[in-house]
């Protein structure tokens, strides 16, 4: 859908101008009541908006200074999961995005778990969420990799 590609980008290139939580809150919240977005279309646009606006690491950075800086980022934009992740359909959303980037981003894969428990401490993601998706909802991208 080109409006949530739109969104995608205006978001990208707003975090990688080092905007603030409360801008992106503004953008994201005007586009979801302007466009009539549900939860489950945003929540992938966020992860995605969030994750490619790092630069991508260099040849000379260990893959624990990329693992410490995916996870100062998300810490840094955490706000903007916790605004727009509301129910637990969102929650299992985010996690099979969550799965499914990691999946196709190899220097990061192992970083699964951390990220999960990341946003279960500041109750983004939920147990019952984290259960269901364990048992049956999980994405068939990499499933194996993650259980």
């Amino acid at each position: 859908d080109a409006q949530l590609k739109n969104l995608e980008v205006e978001l990208k290139s707003h975090i990688q101008e080092e905007g603030t939580v409360k801008e992106a809150l503004e953008i994201t919240t005007t586009k979801i009541d302007e466009l009539k977005l549900a939860e489950v279309e945003v929540l992938p646009v966020i992860w995605r908006s969030v994750m490619d606006s790092m630069p991508r690491s260099s040849k000379s950075s260990t893959q624990q200074q990329t693992h410490q800086s995916v996870i100062r980022l998300l810490r840094t934009w955490i706000k903007l999961f916790q605004s727009h992740c509301k129910s637990s359909r969102g929650e299992l959303t985010l996690l099979n995005t969550i799965q499914e980037y990691l999946y196709g981003e190899t220097a990061i894969l192992k970083l699964f778990p951390n990220i999960v428990k990341l946003f279960y401490d500041v109750d983004i993601l939920g147990e019952d969420t984290i259960l269901l998706w364990y048992k049956t909802g999980s994405s068939p991208k990499g499933r194996q990799v993650f259980l």
